[in-house]
C-alpha cells in the first residue's frame, strides 16, 4: 500500500513540475529554463513533500492512528493547507507564465504554437474549475452532517481523483 501511495504522489507531482516546465516554454520556445529550473525543482519537492506526508498519514491503517486526537486533526489540517497553497501557486505560475508566452509568440507570428498552448490553457482552466466544483462537493459529502447520509457516495471523493488526465486531454481536443 505504502508503495502504491508513493508512485501516486510522484506522479502527481511530477506532472505539476512537467507542466509547469511547459508553460513556461521549455522545449517549446526556450532551450533552458536557467534559474527558474531550480524554483521549480524546490516548489515540486515541496509539493511532494507534503503531500506525501498527508497520504501516509491518511492511510495509516485505522487501528493505529486516533481520528479524535485534536494534535492529529490539526497535522493533517495543516498539511492539507499547505498542498492547497503550493497548488494555488502552482496554477498560477502556469497561467502567468502560459499568457506572457502566448503572447511572445503571437508577437512573433508563431500561431500554431501558440495555439497549442491556448489549448493547454483552455483544458487548465476547466480542469481548475472542475476540481473547485469537485471540491465543494467532496466538503459536502465528508462533512459530519452528511456522512451518515452519504456514505454509498463517499469513495468517489477519492477514486475520481485518480482518473487519468489524458481522457480529459483527449475529450478537450
Amino acid at each position: 500500500m505504502m508503495f502504491g501511495v508513493v508512485i501516486g504522489v510522484s506522479k502527481r507531482a511530477l506532472s505539476r513540475v512537467l507542466v509547469l516546465m511547459t508553460s513556461m516554454g521549455y522545449g517549446l520556445v526556450l532551450p533552458t529554463l536557467g534559474q527558474n529550473m531550480k524554483r521549480i525543482l524546490m516548489l515540486g519537492a515541496a509539493y511532494f513533500a507534503a503531500s506525501l506526508a498527508y497520504a501516509l498519514l491518511a492511510n495509516v491503517p485505522s487501528t493505529a492512528r486516533n481520528l479524535h486526537d485534536p494534535a492529529y486533526m490539526d497535522l493533517m489540517a495543516l498539511l492539507l493547507l499547505i498542498i492547497a497553497g503550493i497548488d494555488t501557486i502552482i496554477y498560477i505560475l502556469i497561467l502567468q507564465s502560459l499568457t506572457a508566452v502566448i503572447q511572445g509568440l503571437e508577437s512573433r507570428k508563431q500561431d500554431v504554437k501558440a495555439l497549442v498552448l491556448k489549448r493547454l490553457r483552455r483544458i487548465l482552466c476547466v480542469s481548475l474549475a472542475f476540481a473547485v466544483v469537485w471540491a465543494m462537493y467532496s466538503a459536502y459529502i465528508s462533512s459530519g452532517a452528511q456522512t451518515g447520509k452519504h456514505w454509498r457516495e463517499r469513495w468517489t471523493v477519492d477514486a475520481l481523483w485518480e482518473v487519468r488526465p489524458t481522457y480529459f486531454a483527449n475529450c478537450a481536443s
